[in-house]
């Protein structure tokens, strides 16, 4: 075999390869873990495309309150005893990163999230403001927001704009992400908004607000668009496929792009008893894999080879277990 044969044999087979690992670390990001408040509370792991269990990913200690990937691809569990850091892939536990009594006045973190400078935002039950720790160490920075009269803080996250979206019982409040200034009643007032929980931008850049119902505003002006009527929801999440899945009594249920709704992950399957926060493990590698498909290409370009790979029929057949 020639060298410029061999040269285009091992391009298609590496080609392959990469795009196998590619897709097996997409199916498996896919998964979805959901935050179970049970007599055996855990972090447990179902099937992103089926809803079919796949086993316990975590344990802890106390009750739990939220759940958020971090910047370093590592799972951040909040409950009544702390706030622990997570192997984001094995599950493993590697510290508690923010201990019960560690700068605040109130430990419970009802929600969290870290934000564009890599600091952990998390609120508390009750008239409190929210709470920043270093990302990294958890040391307690300060408490990131002032009140507005009658402030709850409860869901938050950060918009597309930089600024922090509180979730504030009636309200969706914007904060300026720098300063932690009071912005304005971004969203809510006109919508019969009540019991605002947790609150997440879309894909589709609107903003969706848990409460009695769940609520979507358009992201940029805060004006109501649509009730999806989903009752008694404790918090939600976008997946990868870019559909709506929100946990609540039922077990964990699907609104597909079109508006469609169904039973993703039913009550009881695998222990789940009393779901409260859901994430979706993050693509891990996704950098690493397709800067090896880059050179991979490049390496090709500069050999001059045209060969075409033959593709396996299921890449995901060949993942590893």
């Amino acid at each position: 075999m020639n060298a410029n044969r061999l040269s285009r044999f091992h391009f298609a087979a590496l080609t392959a390869l990469t795009l196998t690992v590619f897709a097996c670390a997409f199916s498996e990001a896919n998964d979805l873990l959901v935050l179970n408040n049970a007599t055996s509370p855990g972090v447990l792991r179902y099937d992103g495309n089926t809803g079919a269990f796949v086993g316990k990913f975590a344990s802890f200690s106390g009750t739990p309150y939220s759940m958020t990937f971090g910047p370093d691809g590592n799972l951040y569990v909040g409950t009544s005893t702390n706030i622990s850091r997570y192997d984001g892939q094995t599950g493993a536990l590697l510290n508690v990163l923010v201990p019960t009594t560690n700068g605040t006045t109130n430990p419970r973190p009802l929600d969290m999230t870290f934000g564009p400078d890599g600091n952990l935002y998390v609120t508390g039950a009750g008239n409190k403001p929210v709470w920043r720790f270093n990302g990294s160490t958890g040391q307690f920075i300060d408490a990131f927001t002032t009140l507005v009269l009658g402030s709850q803080p409860e869901g938050l996250t950060f918009g597309a704009d930089g600024n922090l979206y509180v979730a504030d019982r009636f309200n969706v409040d914007r904060y300026n992400g720098i300063t932690g200034a009071f912005m304005n009643h971004f969203a809510g007032a006109s919508s019969a908004l009540e019991n605002a929980g947790e609150v997440r931008f879309g894909p589709d850049g609107n903003l969706y607000v848990v409460g009695n119902s769940l609520l979507k505003f358009n992201g940029k002006t805060g004006a109501f668009l649509s009730n999806l009527q989903s009752i008694g929801g404790e918090d939600f999440a976008f997946g990868l496929d870019g559909n709506l899945y929100v946990s609540g009594f039922p077990g964990i249920d699907r609104y597909s792009t079109s508006g469609t709704l169904n039973n993703f992950v039913h009550s009881g399957s695998g222990g789940l008893s009393s779901p409260s926060a859901i994430v979706f493990i993050p693509e891990p590698g996704t950098t690493l894999v397709m800067g090896s498909l880059f050179m991979i290409l490049l390496r090709r370009r500069r050999l001059g080879g045209n060969a075409q790979p033959t593709w396996p029929p299921s890449p995901l057949a060949n993942c590893p277990s």
